[in-house]
């Protein structure tokens, strides 16, 4: 499980990062000329939000490898509330759109999906 738990992120993240560059979309900073909340100056690569996808695949990781009822389920439920906030904040602030938090999610989503589906 630890091999997992490390192996599942990495891949994941390296997969965003290469689509990401891929795809080149402007950040709603750039597209609107206007200052982000977060200072920032990164221009494009904006889908799928990498920080929100890390904050997802590792709550459904820890959520993968946790027993039901076990308190390391109670923190992977915990981390996936926060990575909804991360989600918000990264919104408002002004770095990314809905749709680059919502891509995130849908990445984390179905990478965890094959994982479960075909190692555990």
């Amino acid at each position: 499980m630890l091999a997992l738990s490390i192996i599942v992120p990495l891949v994941g993240f390296t997969s965003v990062s290469v689509f990401r560059y891929i795809v080149n979309r402007p950040r709603p900073y750039e597209r609107f000329d206007m200052p982000p909340v977060i200072p920032k100056d990164t221009h494009g690569r904006s889908f799928p939000s990498r920080h929100v996808f890390s904050a997802f695949i590792i709550s459904f990781t820890v959520l993968i490898c946790s027993p039901a009822g076990s308190p390391f389920c109670f923190i992977g439920i915990l981390l996936t509330v926060l990575a909804a906030i991360i989600a918000c904040v990264r919104v408002i602030s002004g770095v990314h759109f809905i749709s680059d938090v919502l891509g995130a999610f849908v990445f984390a989503t179905i990478e965890a999906y094959i994982v479960t589906v075909f190692f555990i």
